[in-house]
């Protein structure tokens, strides 16, 4: 992909209290203000920076994902899978609706 460079500049005035709630915008979304400034040009919605519970639960779901893989793939070359194996996806689907339960209760996704 070729980057262009950015070479214009704009200088814009903003009242105090403008100035804080941008601030305070792109904090929230974990961007800095120039790039968050850019995204708004562009038209792209800035949404708040996804909470670390959130993440651990990407990361909880992918991790379940990739054990599915495996055993999808040993059940197709064994023609079977181990109780154990199948004890472990299940403790991790329990875990996974657990954070989930709670992220919707606490309305924080």
């Amino acid at each position: 992909m070729i980057r262009e460079k950015r070479s214009k500049q704009i200088a814009i005035r903003l009242t105090e209290r403008e100035y804080m709630h941008f601030k305070t915008q792109a904090k929230i979304s974990g961007l800095k203000m120039e790039p968050c400034l850019r995204s708004l040009i562009m038209g792209l919605e800035v949404k708040p920076k996804p909470s670390g519970e959130y993440m651990a639960l990407l990361h909880e779901i992918s991790a379940i994902g990739n054990n599915l893989n495996q055993l999808v793939r040993i059940a197709n070359t064994n023609k079977k899978v181990s109780y154990p194996q199948l004890e472990e996806c299940r403790n991790m689907f329990s875990e996974m609706f657990k954070l989930v339960k709670r992220l919707v209760i606490e309305k924080r996704f």
